[in-house]
């Protein structure tokens, strides 16, 4: 199965991502923003560009070059990676909201 995360780069939608990929999907992710992948996880970046290559600057020695995405561009699957146990408790129960009334 193919699976495509919009907006999907976040820390939760990686770890999913990463989930699906190794029980054998294809996952993808984009969004609106700054999108791309660094560090074998996406990511989805909001803020005025000299402030965001000063941020990725700052973190390249440590997790590399991002690889932006382009619109119409793919960026490769995120690889294997365990999740993490918070993030699967928090999928086996996810919180549930409240009944909503009906507004007059």
């Amino acid at each position: 199965m193919k699976i495509l995360f919009i907006g999907g780069t976040g820390n939760i939608s990686s770890d999913c991502a990463a989930l699906l990929h190794r029980r054998g999907h294809e996952t993808r992710a984009g969004g609106d923003g700054t999108w791309g992948q660094l560090h074998d996880a996406y990511f989805l970046a909001e803020g005025d560009t000299a402030e965001l290559n000063a941020v990725f600057a700052s973190v390249e020695p440590k997790f590399g070059k991002p690889i932006f995405g382009n619109q119409g561009s793919k960026l490769a699957p995120i690889g294997d990676k365990p999740v993490p146990a918070s993030v699967l408790k928090a999928l086996r129960n996810p919180p549930r909201s409240e009944p909503t009334k009906d507004k007059p």
